[in-house]
């Protein structure tokens, strides 16, 4: 994953994460989190596809207090 420093040489865009939380500590879950938080403040549209059911509980309390994220879930 980049760094959000390195945002600025982008222009808005669309990011896929597939499953960014795997085998990863509760510092790096918390600034993975933040990150993304930092690019769709930013109007980056970004996906976040994961397995992890307490990671995407996370992403889902960042859209409920964000107006940008939204937060759906896939039922197969």
């Amino acid at each position: 994953m980049f760094s959000c420093t390195e945002v600025n040489d982008f222009e808005p865009s669309i990011i896929f994460f597939d499953d960014p939380m795997s085998s990863l500590d509760e510092h790096r879950r918390k600034a993975t989190i933040q990150e993304i938080q930092y690019l769709v403040e930013r109007e980056f549209q970004a996906f976040v596809l994961s397995h992890d059911p307490f990671f995407l509980s996370d992403i889902s309390k960042l859209s409920a207090i964000s107006k940008w994220a939204k937060c759906y879930e896939v039922e197969t």
